[in-house]
C-alpha cells in the first residue's frame, strides 16, 4: 500500500481499525494523540509512530462514502481529501492550505468559463471569502458564484443554475481521472478530492483541455457555450491546452503546500 503513495515523496503511515468503537468516528478529520487514546483505545494509540514530525498518519475506521467501494489506493487517497477537508472548520495551517487549493481550482475554472466561453460570471464575495466552508458547502458555493442570466438570452436559468452546476460540468470535461471520464463525478466538491487522489498516486495533476463546446442542463432546457464566439478552432485549442497545463501546475504547487502542512498530522477517516 505504501508503495502506491511514493510518487510525491511524502511519507504516510496507515493504520486500519475495524471495531464498532472506532466506526462512530468515521470522517472525523485531524486528531491529537490524546484524542486517539481516549476515543480509539490503547491498542490504536500504541500503533502511532513515536517520531511523526515528517509523517502523515492516516487512521481508517470505516467506509462511509455515498456508494460503498473497495478500499483501493485511489479510494483511500480520495478519502484522505475528505479528512483534510475537516481541517478547514478550524484555523489550522493545514485547513488554510486546503482552502488555498480549493480557491486555485475555483478561480482558475471561473477564468476559463469567462475567457474561453464568454460566460458572464461574477462573484458575490471578495476572493478571500469566496467560500465560508460551513457545513453546507454546496449552498456556500451556490451563493458565492453566479453565471449571470444575460449569458443565456434564450434559456430559463432563473431556477437554480448558478456556479455549482456549471463548475461541475466543466470539471467533468477537464478531469482526466475515471470518475470524470465516465461522467460519474458525484458533486463538484468531490473534484478536489479526486485531484488529490490523482496527485498522491501518480505524482501529477493532469487536466484534459476544455472542449470547444461546453453543454449541459436537462433535456427540456439545454444550454451550451461555444469557443467559436471569440476564437478560431486552432486558437481555441491552443488557449485551452495552455489553461489546462497552467491550472495543473498551479494545483500541483498547492497540493505540495497541503501535504507539507499535513506532516506530523493524524487524520482519522
Amino acid at each position: 500500500m505504501r508503495r502506491k503513495f511514493n510518487a510525491t515523496g511524502y511519507v504516510f503511515d496507515f493504520i486500519f481499525v475495524n471495531t464498532s468503537q472506532a466506526a462512530e468516528w468515521n470522517e472525523h478529520g485531524p486528531a491529537t494523540p490524546e484524542w486517539v487514546l481516549e476515543k480509539l483505545g490503547q491498542d490504536v494509540f500504541n500503533k502511532l509512530s513515536p517520531d511523526r514530525s515528517d509523517v502523515i498518519t492516516v487512521i481508517f475506521v470505516g467506509n462511509d462514502a455515498a456508494s460503498w467501494y473497495m478500499s483501493t489506493p485511489w479510494i483511500l487517497a480520495h478519502r484522505i481529501g475528505h479528512a483534510i477537508n475537516r481541517a478547514v472548520l478550524g484555523t489550522s495551517v493545514l485547513g488554510n492550505q486546503w482552502k488555498e487549493f480549493h480557491k486555485t481550482i475555483f478561480l482558475g475554472m471561473r477564468d476559463i468559463m469567462a475567457n474561453l466561453y464568454g460566460m458572464d460570471v461574477s462573484s458575490d464575495r471578495r476572493p478571500n471569502n469566496y467560500h465560508s466552508y460551513g457545513r453546507n458547502r454546496e449552498d456556500d458555493l451556490r451563493n458565492s458564484f453566479r453565471v449571470q442570466p444575460r449569458s443565456f438570452p434564450k434559456l430559463d436559468v432563473a431556477r437554480s443554475d448558478t456556479g455549482k452546476h456549471f463548475l461541475q460540468v466543466l470539471a467533468t470535461h477537464m478531469g482526466s481521472f475515471r470518475s470524470a471520464r465516465e461522467n460519474n463525478l458525484r458533486a463538484y466538491f468531490e473534484f478536489e478530492n479526486e485531484l488529490l487522489a490523482q496527485f498522491l498516486t501518480t505524482g501529477k495533476v493532469r487536466f484534459r483541455p476544455p472542449p470547444m463546446t461546453l453543454k449541459g442542463g436537462p433535456s427540456n432546457n439545454r444550454w451550451w457555450f461555444s469557443g467559436h464566439r471569440n476564437y478560431t478552432p486552432d486558437q481555441f485549442r491552443t488557449y485551452a491546452e495552455d489553461y489546462a497545463e497552467s491550472l495543473a501546475t498551479d494545483c500541483e504547487a498547492q497540493l505540495h503546500n497541503v501535504l507539507e502542512a499535513a506532516k506530523g498530522s493524524i487524520l482519522v477517516m
